[in-house]
This record gives structure tokens, sequence and C-alpha cells, in this order.
């Protein structure tokens, strides 16, 4: 069996539907009232993206075989998500929410756009070539429910989570779009 680790993040949804029959060892990150023993408590303005930096840099030199991003119940994105996880990865990465394209998941209400030319180059992977490409080429779905292996983490330095954790904060990041894109 592969060695896997799931990092979930967690408001009111009730524990029983996914969370307590997990078989892979966790992180519970919580945001709001009542949390259960073990949770770690965060700020409901953080991101998924800035808990998953934050979770990587604190087991970047002790990471699992494969970490798994996800919602609290991600019933609504993936058909079947325990078994999803349970199955053996055979990629560097993978998405799990796929199964449900067919319903209102990527309707335009959910969207954000985010100008990736900046941010792939503020993180040392930008494009070539890419002065005459729109600033908000990219478009982020929330609900990300995915998998990375520690190979595929280990590709970039702790400077790029770091990275990720300072775009996470409103306030960089709005002085970051000020000073970059004139």
């Amino acid at each position: 069996m592969q060695d896997k680790h799931v990092i979930i993040l967690h408001c009111e949804e009730d524990r029983e539907v996914f969370i307590n029959k997990l078989k892979f060892p966790k992180t519970v990150f919580h945001v709001g009232n009542n949390p259960q023993p073990g949770d770690i408590v965060v700020d409901k303005k953080f991101g998924y993206q800035r808990l998953f930096a934050t979770w990587i840099l604190e087991h970047y030199d002790n990471l699992p075989e494969y970490v798994i991003l996800t919602q609290a119940i991600p019933d609504d994105h993936v058909v079947e998500p325990l078994l999803a996880m349970d199955c053996t990865f055979t990629n560097s990465w993978g998405s799990f929410a796929y199964a449900r394209s067919m319903y209102n998941q990527w309707s335009t209400n959910w969207v954000k756009i985010m100008p990736i030319r900046e941010i792939a180059h503020f993180l040392g992977s930008g494009f070539h070539n890419d002065n005459n490409v729109s600033k908000n080429l990219y478009y982020f779905h929330p609900g990300e429910i995915f998998y990375v292996s520690r190979k595929k983490l280990l590709e970039k330095p702790k400077s790029f989570y770091e990275k990720i954790i300072m775009l996470d904060n409103k306030e960089f990041y709005f002085e970051f779009l000020k000073s970059d894109t004139k």
C-alpha cells in the first residue's frame, strides 16, 4: 500500500461523511467553531494553497510518498472519493475533481481570475515568449481535490512554497500586482 497523507480543510461539515472514514493519516485544518482534538485551527482568510504550502514546508524533509489535498466533503466533486484515494496512484500528480463535470461544477460564479503570467514569474516558473498573452490567462476553480507525489513536491525548493504563502496575503498580493504589472 502506498504511503499517503490527506490534508483536509474543514468548517462545519459532518465528519462522519468523509473525515472519520479515512484510513490514511490526516491533517485537518479547521475554520470556525468547535474544532476537534488534533485539528489545526486556521483563519478563514487562508486559502487552500497557503495551507498546503505551509504543510509542505513543515514536512519538507519527511514527506510521505503522496499527499492528498481535499475539502471536508468531496462528494460534490468526486464520485466515491474514499475509493479514489485508496487506488494505487501511478502518476506524479492528479486531480480527483473530474467526475461531476456534467453538473454545475464549472459555473462562472465559482471562478476567480488570477494573473498567471506575473505569478508564474514570481514563483520562478515563468513561461517562454509570454509577453503577448492576456495577463488574466488562468482561471482558478475553488474546491481543489488532488494528489501530488513526494518526488514532484521536492522538485521545487522551500522558497517556492514560501512564495505561495506570501501570495495568499492580500496586502502583499495587491502590492505585488501594482508593482509587477506596470
